[in-house]
């Protein structure tokens, strides 16, 4: 026996299990089917998580694409199989409420606690059920909900025996169950290509057709009082389309907005309102304020504690009549108004002071003395006198500002704690409490993105949802003084085999001296001092860089596959988020002053290859990729997504509803101020078109095919690449939008991106 081998053998075969382990434990790299068929926590942000008033449940929400992938006809933000859960928060354990056979979801609990009502069914009529926490029956309540993307979840009374919801105005359509065992089958991608230097006579096209489609969503509903001991339903309002409802503190008045119409062209989207109050004891409602100018969400509608007045943030302001000002980036400002329930006259202005039309509800004083709101120009809080309507500021955050990620309200009374959440410049989420003179306490400082917060009667108990660049949402629960949090789900455990990139922050100085922001999306696996190829994400006149930099990808795990930025960094990839702010007129140029010094950064950091640098876009973003590439050859390789080339066009684009461009290139994110007739020049100085003869950048355009603006403006430029010789491809999407929504169509162009960077960056795996 040759000992001295059997050693050398032993020796081998253990270190080769040892590799062997390590291999299979080491991170694999992400690919865009794991994006495709991460679950997600469901519904529209007020929907998808709900506690019970003791704070010992939490019901909420997930999306499984696994099933029902070609989406549901009332979640446009993705498919999946949206099923309900109730979990225990103190032990974790968790139970799936509902038919398993159908989609579950906007579950609210009753103010005791007792009952969790909740909507179910597949295709556009749904119904509404209430499950008992302490029986474990559901009861169906024989009521048609309409299961659309307007639809609100039920507004419980304060006894819990009587709710609110909307019901059926109208015939709507029925569309068969999916069974919930059956996955429905993945179709092929259905892409048109062109390739902008084919064979010599021979154009090169996959895919099928398209036809433009375009579907106007006008739902009314009914808005029913159900009381759920009996079952008897009284209509209380039909049919409209309720905007910013809200229930008075003793639930006696229910408060809402009827919409009558946008105003044209306006920048600060606004709306007319009437305003109607329902006295529920009596069933009686009443108008009691007309043609109220608000924010097209009415999300600052308030009651006074004594139910006498409601307030919002609204009105005309001195910049309206002013072009010069109207830019995309304004702070949507507004004024404070009082309805006086008690009488039939005009919303009473109270302040000159300027308020955020979207800082969420206005904060009112306990004797109903004093309201406070945000401005989010100056990232101030003020206190201002019902009575003499003086303005005194009370929280001045410096650079921070007011609010969660999914923009909830500035400041939040439960229980004795009046607390305020705030998000750094660097994207860290803080929460403080405040005393009854303003004064801020520090609870937490969190590097989570923070939402749909909850809180429990007492305000002892809080769940929210929580993700950061590398995990996708996920329940989080603490006490009110931010001790002992702690995750409660862990919705996508199998993300934590695969390899992604950290975040790091990044400034930079303009030439004239600006300093700007962003932040850098490293490559899984990076390495200090070692230069990787670098892509900018670019989104013009956004903070995209810092307002975001804790959420999965950079973008959110219920954004298309093909946005999510890990995808680049765990395939080597260093990622580059520019903040960027556009100004009217000049929103070409502003790109290139603003984007490039923050390339250079990248560089000076040790980062970046200057060899081997791309720019990658969608929507505005498409077009910020082509207004950079014709103004520079530094991008050795760009991807402009559902953008635009030419403002002209655009302005001259109409749907057959009769949308058109117009108010988006005169106000908008177009940012010209006026007609073509009235700035030419300015429209041809910031149209890519006129310049794609200066493109060296080899450049893939991507649209749906239903998606008009962009098919237009990309066909064009497509076109005028092909016809100068330049590098270029033109991918379309059947049956697509804006946004593509399928599953195989996003990992189609998911690897298209991939191999387009690839081939012109070569990063080093």
């Amino acid at each position: 026996m040759n000992v001295k081998k059997i050693a050398l053998a032993l020796t081998a075969l253990f270190f080769g299990v040892v590799a062997l382990a390590f291999a299979q434990a080491a991170p694999t790299v992400l690919q865009p089917e794991d994006l495709t068929v991460l679950v997600q926590l469901g519904g529209r942000p007020w929907t998808a998580i709900s506690l019970s008033a003791d704070g010992r449940r939490v019901a909420y929400v997930t999306a499984d694409p696994s099933i029902d992938s070609a989406g549901t006809t009332f979640d446009p933000r993705g498919p999946g199989r949206k099923m309900l859960w109730v979990a225990d928060v103190t032990s974790g354990a968790t139970q799936r409420i509902g038919d398993p056979s159908v989609n579950d979801w906007a579950p609210v609990w009753s103010p005791d606690g007792r009952q969790l009502a909740f909507y179910s069914g597949n295709g556009n009529v749904a119904r509404l059920y209430i499950w008992n926490a302490s029986t474990g029956v559901t009861l169906r309540m024989n009521l048609a909900i309409p299961a659309t993307w307007g639809a609100y979840p039920v507004l419980w009374l304060a006894d819990s025996e009587h709710l609110i919801v909307s019901t059926i105005a109208g015939p709507i359509s029925t569309e068969s169950a999916v069974p919930a065992a059956t996955p429905v089958p993945t179709p092929s991608p259905a892409a048109t290509v062109f390739l902008s230097t084919p064979p010599p006579g021979r154009a090169e096209t996959t895919g099928n057709a398209h036809v433009l489609t375009q579907v106007v969503n006008d739902v009314r509903f009914n808005l029913t009082l159900l009381d759920t001991q009996t079952g008897v339903a009284q209509v209380i309002g039909k049919p409209i389309y309720p905007i910013g409802m809200r229930l008075s503190p003793s639930s006696r008045y229910l408060a809402y907005l009827v919409d009558k119409g946008k105003i044209n062209n306006d920048v600060n989207s606004r709306e007319l309102f009437d305003a109607v109050v329902v006295d529920l004891h009596t069933l009686t409602s009443r108008i009691v304020a007309t043609n109220i100018l608000t924010i097209y969400s009415g999300n600052t509608l308030t009651w006074s504690h004594n139910e006498r007045y409601l307030a919002y943030v609204g009105g005309l302001y001195p910049g309206d009549e002013d072009p010069t000002v109207k830019d995309y980036n304004s702070s949507f400002p507004g004024y404070v108004y009082l309805v006086n329930l008690q009488s039939r006259g005009e919303p009473h202005r109270v302040s000159m002071k300027l308020l955020s039309r979207f800082s969420g509800p206005l904060f009112w004083s306990a004797n109903d003395t004093t309201i406070a709101g945000v401005d989010e120009s100056e990232k101030t809080l003020w206190q201002i006198s019902l009575a003499s309507g003086a303005a005194r500021k009370v929280i001045d955050l410096g650079e921070s500002k007011f609010g969660t990620a999914d923009g909830q309200g500035a400041l939040q009374i439960h229980g004795t704690t009046t607390f305020t959440f705030v998000t750094a410049p660097n994207g860290e989420q803080r929460v403080y409490s405040i005393d009854p003179h303003w004064k801020l306490t520090l609870l937490t400082r969190s590097s989570q993105s923070m939402s749909q917060l909850r809180f429990s009667n007492d305000g002892t108990r809080i769940v929210y949802v929580g993700e950061d660049i590398r995990h996708t949402p996920d329940i989080w629960t603490t006490n009110d003084r931010f001790a002992n949090v702690r995750q409660l789900t862990h919705i996508n455990p199998q993300l934590a085999s695969r390899a992604m990139g950290d975040v790091t922050d990044v400034s930079w100085h303009t030439p004239d001296g600006a300093i700007y922001h962003g932040v850098i999306i490293l490559p899984a696996n990076y390495q200090a001092g070692k230069r990787y190829p670098t892509i900018t994400w670019i989104y013009g006149g956004e903070n995209e860089g810092t307002d975001n930099r804790n959420k999965f990808g950079l973008v959110g795990a219920n954004v298309s596959v093909y946005m999510n930025l890990q995808l680049l960094a765990s395939h080597g990839y260093a990622v580059f988020v520019p903040n960027t702010t556009l100004h009217l007129g000049t929103p070409m140029t502003d790109l290139a002053k603003e984007v490039l010094p923050g390339v250079d950064r990248t560089i000076a950091m040790g980062i970046a290859d200057p060899k081997r640098l791309g720019i990658y876009g969608q929507s505005y973003g498409g077009y910020s990729t082509l207004s950079l590439i014709v103004q520079t050859h530094r991008f050795k390789a760009a991807v402009a997504m559902s953008g635009i080339d030419d403002l002209f066009a655009f302005f001259g684009t109409m749907y057959p509803n009769g949308f058109d461009g117009t108010g988006y290139t005169e106000s908008e994110q177009g940012r010209m101020g006026g007609s073509p007739w009235q700035y030419r020049r300015r429209y041809i100085n910031n149209s890519p078109f006129f310049f794609l003869n200066k493109v060296s950048t080899p450049v893939l355009l991507e649209y749906g095919a239903t998606d008009k603006f962009s098919a237009i403006n990309l066909e064009q430029a497509f076109v005028s690449l092909r016809s100068l010789g330049k590098t270029a491809e033109l991918v379309s999407y059947a049956d697509e939008g804006h946004v593509l929504e399928k599953p195989s169509n996003q990992v189609d162009l998911s690897n298209r991106i991939l191999k387009w960077f690839d081939s012109y960056l070569a990063p080093e795996h």
